[in-house]
């Protein structure tokens, strides 16, 4: 069965939403968790919303789930008994809590543990649970359940988070966080850093490098001196673009290698055209772990080239004895340095070869442990900002929409980054449709027209990103951004007519 938690893949991932209801109109129990009436609540058996706060209730809700699971006595007890440690703690930490019983009314959640009783569970958790309030009390008991249900490690369950961007995936198998190395190993660990060092002849570091908010911090402080940039226009998709922006002025250098100009372009010293995705060959790793290639349909523009080769050229330009030449030698290093990708080959959909050996998944490796965090009692309303702002995606842009918003076609969809709020309260603000509507948060403001939400919970606004140069981050702030398990995508806000004064 599927269970969704604090997800709507109409906003983040149309294609993985098509999946979940087309399983559930194949007779797939779905239980959906959610502050509101998403896409996917329609096609649920049982759909719980969370109250009185959506985030802080899901975790509630989970484990009033798992509670009800272990007092019917429908827990799998022998995956317990074989793969976990700590049930019993975890087992008396919900009796104390009172089973975890807030939010919904006990009977929907029964009707989900019975449901749930002998099911293994596919959980499809929002990708930006970890960047909002209360996110990390939602997966600690969205784990729990996981485990009491014995659905860690087994066939066509476990956790599937859809992934915000395109290649993310592959993106990440590579190496491309600050802190892994490919095959998503951790740079401390110094068998994997012998092993890429002497596949690559150079000496790895084992500490970590600068994630963005660090970037943008030693931009400031002066330990940073130059950038390469890549793909990405920083002042529009990190919180506080004006900040973001006098930190790169402070910088000696700055490469940007990009297919269009934009507001991080025009801040570089040097720019390398790079190629769009139907001028190279490729590759793309989906959410599901296939491996879909792509070939070129059409030649680079002017002096533009694909981004392997414009590094590859960097490199031999630097002294690197050994550079790619085509496609099909990167491809061959992936094979020797990440053996989960088995054979990206050139089949359109490959997948992947999962190596369970030396981790949690192999036979005789370390127990998965339960988790006694309990579930957060939401915070004291806030007079001077008594709404709970949530930025979130809409279907038609990707990220910050420095791409997707020169679209025609996005542009003339009949959405323009509206507000949405529910009618109760647009009726208590003297507010109605269409309005224009001035947000404020402790770190900024926009203004943005509103739109009535019937669905959405009294208390909460959804702040569509991507819209009017991504100015929905200004409400934001980096500081927040830095920590990812920290929630700089929820916020307290005070909404009123655009124009008004507002005292304090």
């Amino acid at each position: 069965m599927i269970l969704t938690v604090n997800v709507d893949p109409e906003r983040w991932t149309p294609v993985a939403g098509y999946h979940i209801k087309r399983a559930a109109r194949a007779g797939t129990p779905l239980i959906v968790v959610d502050s509101g009436p998403g896409s996917l609540s329609p096609f649920a058996r049982v759909f719980l919303r969370p109250e009185p706060d959506p985030d802080a209730g899901s975790a509630a809700v989970l484990d009033g789930i798992t509670a009800r699971l272990i007092h019917d006595a429908r827990v799998d007890t022998r995956y317990i008994e074989q793969r976990t440690d700590g049930y019993e703690r975890f087992r008396d930490r919900l009796r104390e809590t009172g089973h975890g019983v807030r939010g919904p009314v006990p009977d929907e959640m029964s009707r989900a543990a019975e449901i749930l009783a002998g099911r293994k569970i596919a959980l499809v958790l929002g990708p930006d649970l970890f960047e909002r309030e209360y996110g990390e009390s939602v997966f600690n008991a969205a784990f729990n359940l996981a485990l009491a249900a014995g659905s860690i490690g087994v066939e066509n369950a476990g956790f599937f988070v859809p992934a915000a961007e395109n290649n993310l995936v592959g993106s990440m198998d590579m190496g491309s966080s600050p802190d892994l190395l490919p095959g998503r190993l951790h740079v401390s660990d110094e068998r994997a850093t012998q092993v890429f060092g002497g596949l690559w002849n150079a000496e790895i570091s084992g500490s970590p490098g600068l994630d963005l908010p660090g970037v943008i911090e030693a931009a400031e402080n002066g330990t940073l001196k130059g950038l390469y940039i890549m793909g990405e226009n920083l002042v529009r998709m990190l919180p506080g673009a004006a900040r973001t922006e006098k930190a790169m002025k402070n910088l000696d250098f700055i490469v940007v290698q990009d297919i269009i100009r934009n507001r991080t372009v025009n801040l570089a010293h040097l720019v390398l055209p790079g190629a769009a995705f139907a001028e190279k060959d490729g590759s793309f790793t989906n959410m599901e772990g296939r491996v879909q290639t792509f070939s070129r349909v059409v030649p680079p523009p002017g002096d533009a080239l694909p981004d392997w080769k414009i590094l590859a050229l960097i490199a031999k330009r630097m002294g690197c004895a050994e550079h790619y030449e085509t496609v099909g030698s990167i491809r061959r290093e992936i094979l020797r340095a990440v053996p989960l990708y088995g054979n990206p080959g050139d089949a359109p959909r490959d997948p992947l070869k999962h190596t369970d050996a030396g981790t949690r998944f192999a036979p005789n490796e370390a127990r998965f442990s339960f988790i006694t965090s309990t579930a957060p009692v939401p915070g004291k309303p806030d007079g001077q900002y008594p709404f709970t702002a949530l930025i979130g995606p809409l279907r038609w842009h990707s990220g910050g929409g420095t791409r997707t918003s020169r679209s025609a076609r996005i542009s003339s969809c009949g959405r323009h980054g509206e507000v949405e709020i529910c009618p109760e309260d647009l009726r208590a603000l003297g507010l109605k449709e269409n309005d224009r509507v001035s947000l404020e948060s402790r770190f900024g403001q926009i203004e943005r027209t509103c739109s009535a939400a019937p669905g959405m919970p009294g208390g909460r606004v959804f702040v569509p990103q991507g819209f009017h140069g991504n100015d929905a981050l200004n409400l934001a702030d980096l500081e927040r951004f830095k920590h990812r398990v920290s929630a700089w995508r929820t916020f307290r806000v005070r909404i009123h007519p655009a124009g008004r004064a507002v005292d304090g």
